[in-house]
């Protein structure tokens, strides 16, 4: 598993001029002013609260679980095994729990600040976080032989989306282009 995520990794890496290449030309043909930048915010930030309110729920009854699981581990077996086990789990949960955090509260923001080209660089910023923790997602998908285009396309529609809009709110109708 080591040796397919470093080579996976090693994958991503030299193709990131490439990819960022493609980023700009795709961004450089989407002309956006700052009214259409500031619906798409909202529209992206309430998307964002959903799924991140959906999140939060779901990763806290997996944390519930993960410790129920743990103590009939214990009970059952090698205390060792069990407790390096759940460990894991509960780290497992407890990442979880910030991504979907993070998701929520960049809802939030984009959805509070959708006609505020000043404070668009923080909505930037967490959606930059947002793409970050899905490419995190799809790399520990894929190390653990899950490969399904629909989880790719999920953890990184949303935040690109997000992100998009707020580059263009912050960069005004003045600078439309990259």
């Amino acid at each position: 598993a080591k040796t397919k995520c470093a080579a996976i990794t090693r994958l991503l890496w030299k193709a990131l001029p490439q990819i960022t290449l493609s980023y700009r030309k795709f961004l450089g043909g989407i002309i956006m002013n700052q009214q259409s930048a500031g619906k798409m915010l909202k529209v992206t930030g309430i998307l964002s609260i959903i799924f991140g309110a959906i999140s939060i729920v779901a990763s806290l009854i997996l944390l519930f679980g993960s410790v129920l699981l743990a103590t009939a581990a214990n009970a059952i077996a090698d205390s060792a095994t069990a407790s390096a086990v759940s460990g894991l789990l509960t780290l497992a949960v407890i990442i979880a729990i910030i991504a979907s955090v993070a998701e929520f509260v960049a809802g939030i923001l984009g959805v509070v600040n959708a006609n505020k080209p000043e404070k668009a660089n923080v909505c930037f910023i967490f959606g930059i976080i947002n793409i970050v923790i899905g490419i995190a997602s799809i790399i520990l998908n894929i190390s653990s032989g899950e490969f399904n285009i629909i989880s790719i396309v999920s953890a990184l529609a949303l935040p690109v989306l997000y992100t998009i809009a707020a580059y263009f709110l912050k960069n005004g109708a003045n600078n439309n282009v990259m």
